[in-house]
């Protein structure tokens, strides 16, 4: 990696990241991997990371602990409380594909499903080899490609993830998973719908506000938004800590508060305690082009929104 000044914070979970505050649209909005991650490893194979045995052997060993650890947490939150309701709400509203369309079907997230899925994406996830919030939330992931058909889109080469603080053995069991990890931290500015026919799926568990922020600026039209779903923090949540705050106050989350009201947004319920507090707060959102004002109304000036 390089100058370490110029990493993200995306997330609180596992181990200890690196560099300052997470870096809003407004900045250099990529940054090159020379390396896999701090301490070696070649990059890249295709768009995902490989390791160089002279830099950093991989660790079969570990990987296979890893791997372990995360078929547990498969397991294990297959029988939970809340994987039941979450799934059972993604179903109740038709979110994902695979899946008969739920009664008075047109609602956002059925709308944004019957157009397929074309990439997953997953920022934030942590190191599942030092955390098990972050194997939790794999497991959250693997579940959801097997339930709804979603593991075609990682065998198509379209899943995608990227967390600074991955390691070669996270990478290596993220790989076997069908996920790459991409040469770029995007800081969350990527546009959806580009790798092919249908929407993209951001999977963001506890990613920071201005992720969530730059990911709507990226995609702030009336044609892009509706390609976007979100699988991450409550939308709501934000409005209701942010409703009383100054306009100009640091950190405010200005597309998040804007969007708000164009915004389906399906509460996928609170976890159990321990590790499964990963799924706080967690809500699956979609932006259904026929509620979205005409590319005419100035809504769509960022610069207002901002302002």
């Amino acid at each position: 990696m390089g100058d370490s000044s110029e990493w993200t914070v995306v997330g609180g979970k596992g181990s200890k990241r690196k560099g300052g505050k997470q870096k809003s649209l407004s900045l250099k909005a990529a940054q090159a991997l020379s390396a896999a991650q701090e301490g070696g490893g070649t990059c890249c194979d295709g768009d995902h990371f490989t390791f160089d045995a002279k830099t950093e052997p991989l660790n079969l060993k570990k990987v296979a602990s890893v791997e372990s650890k995360v078929e547990t947490a498969v397991a294990a939150l297959r029988q939970t409380r809340i994987y039941h309701e979450l799934s059972a709400e993604l179903d109740r509203h038709g979110c994902l594909p695979q899946k008969a369309p739920p009664s008075g079907a047109g609602n956002g997230c059925w709308m944004w499903a019957a157009s397929g899925v074309a990439e997953l994406v997953m920022y934030g996830l942590g190191s599942p080899a030092n955390s098990k919030v972050s194997q939790a939330q794999l497991a959250l992931a693997d579940l959801l490609m097997v339930e709804y058909g979603l593991a075609s889109v990682a065998a198509a080469g379209r899943a995608w993830t990227y967390d600074p603080v991955l390691e070669a053995s996270d990478l290596e069991v993220l790989h076997r998973r069908g996920w790459q990890a991409l040469k770029t931290n995007e800081n969350g500015a990527r546009v959806a719908g580009e790798n092919g026919p249908g929407g993209s799926l951001f999977y963001m568990p506890h990613c920071e506000a201005v992720l969530y922020d730059n990911l709507l600026r990226a995609n702030w039209t009336r044609q892009k938004l509706p390609r976007l779903a979100i699988l991450g923090n409550s939308f709501q949540m934000y409005v209701d800590r942010w409703d009383f705050k100054a306009r100009d106050a640091i950190g405010r989350p200005h597309f998040i508060l804007a969007v708000i009201k164009y915004t389906s947004e399906i509460v996928l319920g609170n976890a159990d305690a321990g590790e499964l507090q990963g799924f706080n707060d967690m809500s699956f959102h979609t932006f259904a082009e026929p509620t979205l004002p005409e590319m005419s109304d100035p809504f769509w000036n960022a610069n207002i929104i901002i302002g």
